[in-house]
């Protein structure tokens, strides 16, 4: 059963809190010699979102065959990965999450404008280091929302 979040702005704070979160699991998941489970994935791909859409909200979730994947480049993102469609009140995502150590993710809006990329290997242990990709556009609407909200205050 999804989770419901209230609205709020993601600051650095919150950015480091996803980041510790999806490594606690990627190490719970590794102690136990385990490849990451369908609740595990959704749980990282809410947290992921979160940050890609500036605030905590309400995400749904749901596995999906890669025949129902439009976006190339998360089709092809990697031969063992488990597919998944998120959506929220205002957005749709597809998602690629390859369910080995560290767990490995490429998500997508479907107009393209927001993305969200996967872990790398640091010297001798695993680490997240995301990278965001933002449209311009798209980024400057959402400044320009909160210069607004902060103006009406």
């Amino acid at each position: 059963m999804d989770s419901e979040f209230t609205s709020a702005n993601i600051g650095l704070d919150e950015y480091t809190d996803v980041i510790n979160q999806i490594e606690e699991i990627d190490k719970k998941v590794n102690d136990e010699n385990r490849r990451i489970n369908d609740k595990e994935a959704k749980k990282e791909i809410r947290l992921l979102i979160h940050l890609l859409e500036f605030r905590n909200s309400k995400v749904s979730v749901e596995k999906v065959e890669k025949s129902k994947v439009e976006n190339q480049t998360i089709k092809d993102f990697s031969p063992y990965s488990k597919f998944y469609i998120a959506t929220t009140k205002t957005d749709q995502y597809e998602c690629a999450i390859v369910d080995d150590l560290p767990s490995m993710f490429f998500i997508s809006s479907i107009d393209g404008s927001r993305q969200l990329r996967d872990a790398h290997y640091f010297g001798n242990a695993y680490k997240h280091s995301l990278q965001i990709m933002l449209d311009k556009k798209w980024y400057k609407d959402r400044m320009q929302d909160l210069l607004d909200t902060f103006n009406e205050s």
